[in-house]
């Protein structure tokens, strides 16, 4: 399969499109502003090592590509590697259960990050809650569960940043807000997609049930310079 689908090269994609406002870049090197999260891509996936001057400057970067490179340049080191499953969602199963959720706002953005960092969903800086639509539900004030959009490209958004509060886990929110912001998409013209690890089974799970199907196996990978 060649690179020419922009789900192929998804932060590359979204670099190069909606988040080219808010992307640092350097000769064939771009990435998002460190506020916002730490994606970066180069114009050729095989020319990593254009990398290098960004991490420097402005830290570890994250790449999504369709495969990790047999060697890496001298200079960046890899710091983790991990297979991704790519899901779409062209049409939504309608949840079995409704929830009362809230619109998150930039007020909410210190929240969201503590329970993001709390739980690890994937990366989530200080601005990285401006980057779309964001829905939540709160437990006694605070909130316990949220969903929201990440990269944007053209035809494509997708749903990240989904957690749960360790004490309301099993009560299905991640899975109805997930549903709630590809619904939105949808709404919007475009198509949703996620990505989640293939050792999260209880995940896929959920967003096969929503609707959400595989696309394909990427590879994610965080780099720093030596």
């Amino acid at each position: 399969m060649t690179d020419a689908h922009p789900l192929n090269r998804p932060a590359f994609a979204a670099l190069s499109s909606h988040w080219a406002k808010i992307a640092v870049i350097e000769g064939e090197a771009r990435r998002i502003h460190p506020d916002y999260g730490p994606f970066a891509a180069t114009d050729r996936p095989e020319h990593l090592e254009a990398l290098l001057p960004l991490a420097r400057t402005h830290g570890a970067v994250w790449i999504v590509e369709d495969r990790a490179p047999a060697t890496f340049p001298t200079g960046l080191k890899l710091e983790k590697q991990a297979e991704v499953i790519q899901m779409v969602a062209a049409q939504l199963t309608p949840p079995s259960t409704s929830i009362a959720f809230e619109e998150l706002i930039d007020a909410d953005g210190p929240e969201m990050r503590d329970l993001a960092l709390m739980t690890e969903p994937g990366p989530f800086a200080a601005k990285t809650h401006l980057l779309g639509r964001f829905v939540g539900v709160r437990r006694d004030g605070q909130i316990a569960a949220i969903a929201g959009e990440r990269m944007r490209l053209p035809g494509f958004t997708e749903v990240s940043g989904v957690c749960t509060h360790p004490d309301h886990r099993g009560q299905g929110l991640a899975a109805l807000l997930t549903h709630e912001i590809a619904r939105g998409i949808i709404a919007a013209g475009s198509v949703p997609f996620l990505h989640c690890y293939p050792s999260n089974a209880p995940a896929v799970r959920a967003y096969e049930k929503i609707g959400f199907v595989t696309r394909r196996t990427l590879t994610a990978m965080i780099l720093t310079a030596e």
